[in-house]
């Protein structure tokens, strides 16, 4: 434990830092998802952006807890190897399907899409898996020396709430860094390799509502080219055009479609739209904004989302 602590006490003479570099694109491990969902819904995911097959058995994750400068305990990601352009999810291990309050379990989708199941025990929040909306999270490496990427800032003592606040539909405070599924953007191929001097979260982060997890276990990057084809072909739905400039957009999937949602970056909802059972709809969408968008389609099989951009 020496070694993270002295790499920390050097990180934190970089927290309000003028400037922040990241490291070299497409070169290493990233975080590209987390969910902070109701109860025990929490994941990261970790993304390997390059074309060889990298140990992650040196890496681990921290939670910096409330704003603190000092980090918890490190979760070490031993005897994993993640594969090119792929992604391994972590996720808190509770699933005593008799588990109440602080034992409650996580939900089963959620449990279907985990790689491994961690931190069992709260231990005073020290585990890095207890996050919440106004914790940042490390990835580190070479026995805690090394920061490889980073969600928001350490340290933030001007977000101690958490980040990219917004009224919600009651009208009261709220934070897309609580209560949502956070899928980082493609055109991030790098991460924070020093404390960031800010953090933007809709900058870098597409935002869904909350315990949406059928984003993880893929993540769509610019360092695979490939990346967007394969998930789009291996989708249920289709949309067309997209992006989208005359406000009108086709959805055929290759099973009947009970219902069309639409969301902000934020996770509100926007429009539903039944359907009655057909493969393909026409909606007309001109009342909504230019802008970035979630598009979910209700199947008879579950459900299915595709950004959308408005021009």
């Amino acid at each position: 434990m020496k070694s993270i602590f002295t790499f920390f006490t050097l990180l934190i003479l970089t927290v309000f830092s003028s400037f922040h570099s990241n490291g070299q694109e497409c070169s290493d491990l990233i975080i590209s998802e987390v969910v902070e969902g109701w109860s025990n819904n929490k994941a990261i995911e970790i993304y390997n952006p390059t074309a060889a097959a990298i140990d992650a058995s040196e890496y681990g994750l921290v939670r910096f807890q409330n704003g603190s400068t000092t980090p918890g305990n490190i979760t070490y990601l031993t005897g994993v190897s993640i594969a090119p352009y792929d992604v391994y999810v972590v996720v808190l291990d509770k699933r005593d399907p008799d588990g109440v309050d602080f034992e409650a379990p996580i939900w089963d989708e959620l449990q279907l899409q985990a790689d491994i199941f961690v931190n069992p025990s709260y231990n005073d929040g020290q585990e890095v898996m207890y996050f919440n909306g106004n914790d940042a999270l490390a990835l580190l490496k070479d026995d805690g020396q090394t920061l490889v990427d980073v969600f928001a800032k350490i340290g933030d003592s001007l977000n101690p709430d958490g980040w990219g606040g917004y009224l919600d539909a009651e009208g009261e405070q709220a934070y897309i860094s609580k209560d949502h599924t956070l899928v980082r953007k493609a055109s991030f191929t790098e991460g924070y390799t020093v404390n960031p001097e800010s953090f933007d979260i809709l900058n870098e982060y597409d935002s869904l509502s909350a315990n949406t997890f059928d984003q993880l276990g893929f993540h769509i990057c610019e360092c695979d080219v490939n990346s967007v084809e394969k998930f789009e072909s291996s989708k249920g739905i289709k949309v067309f055009p997209n992006p989208l400039a005359n406000g009108f957009v086709t959805v055929t999937a290759s099973e009947r479609i009970e219902a069309i949602l639409i969301f902000d970056t934020t996770g509100k909802l926007l429009l539903e739209e039944k359907v009655d059972a057909l493969q393909s709809t026409y909606l007309d969408l001109t009342a909504i904004p230019s802008g970035t968008f979630f598009l979910k389609a209700r199947l008879e099989s579950g459900a299915e989302i595709s950004q959308l951009l408005i021009k």
